[in-house]
């Protein structure tokens, strides 16, 4: 069955504005100073599961016209989301100071998982900084469990990771991709502190 996306705008406070689909919004109360630099937020619900490619389109046009921050809904099960933000192509990890400190991106693609922190790349096997997707597919599939090792390793080697930020490519489904961040997010003992996709966009 093909999926439909369906865009929900909602200002910085949380106030739904007019929708030609749902119809108009309910009546908004007093109007609250938005917070600087974040643009409105967009929130994207899938009507069903399919390949994203569509999706990945969608969420960059709303990048594009200023979007800051997003979240994804699984349409009938309003519990499963992600949350995401925009981010500009071409922009690298922002150095982070301090010898324990490191950003972990993780580029979720139809290869594998590739890890990356603000100081290069991580090679196959995750022992050491190297070309090539970190961990392969197995058997045909995201190998979640070996990237929960490796970032589980690499999270003690740089405590003062708190976050990860998972950057999906044009292949990975929604079903793919929400696999990967419902397993990270749930993992036990927990592994960060805060979980989102990130949009790239021209």
């Amino acid at each position: 069955m093909p999926w439909r996306v369906v865009l929900v705008l909602v200002s910085c406070a949380g106030v739904p504005q007019a929708n030609p689909i749902s119809g108009p919004p309910p009546p908004e109360p007093p109007a609250a100073k938005p917070a600087p630099s974040t643009g409105p937020q967009a929130a994207i619900v899938i009507a069903a599961r399919g390949t994203d490619s569509g999706l990945l389109d969608a969420m960059s046009k709303r990048c594009r016209s200023g979007v800051g921050a997003f979240e994804i809904r699984l349409a009938g099960d309003p519990a499963r989301r992600v949350p995401g933000r925009c981010r500009r192509a071409g922009a690298d990890l922002e150095n982070v100071a301090g010898h324990d400190d490191a950003q972990l991106l993780a580029i979720v693609a139809s290869e594998g998982i590739g890890i990356k922190t603000n100081r290069g790349n991580v090679a196959p096997g995750c022992v050491d900084a190297g070309p090539g997707i970190t961990v392969p597919l197995r058997e045909g599939r995201l190998d979640v469990p070996s990237a929960e090792s490796c970032l589980r390793k690499l999270r003690a080697a740089f405590p003062g990771s708190r976050g990860l930020t998972l950057l999906p490519t044009d292949a990975v489904t929604f079903d793919e991709l929400l696999r990967v961040f419902e397993s990270l997010r749930d993992a036990r003992p927990p592994l960060f502190e805060e979980i989102l996709i990130e949009v790239r966009f021209r």
